[in-house]
């Protein structure tokens, strides 16, 4: 979404990424609000949920302290690396794919 954001609209990277935050959450909320109404959410571990409630509450808020912290340098190295971290894992799950 970052990406995407900086590049077809030319924001930059601390606004996109508020942007970005605001375009999943609301996915997600309406992800979660299809699952009660078709009552599947109840499948799902309530250990799980919380565990990642708490995950995500807990890494918005380092992350807007972080955001609030650094400059707009050091969060386009931080972007860039966590990027090619991601294309890393793609690659290693592509190539273990294909060789299984």
């Amino acid at each position: 979404n970052v990406a995407v954001i900086v590049m077809l609209f030319s924001f930059p990277l601390k606004e996109a990424t508020i942007y970005s935050l605001i375009i999943i959450f609301t996915s997600q909320l309406s992800k979660i609000l299809s699952l009660v109404v078709s009552g599947k959410f109840v499948d799902f571990s309530p250990t799980i949920i919380s565990f990642m409630i708490i995950g995500g509450v807990s890494g918005g808020i380092i992350g807007s302290k972080l955001s609030e912290k650094l400059s707009e340098k050091a969060i386009t190295n931080i972007f860039t690396i966590v990027i090619l971290g991601v294309i890393l894992i793609n690659v290693v799950n592509a190539v273990n794919t294909i060789i299984i």
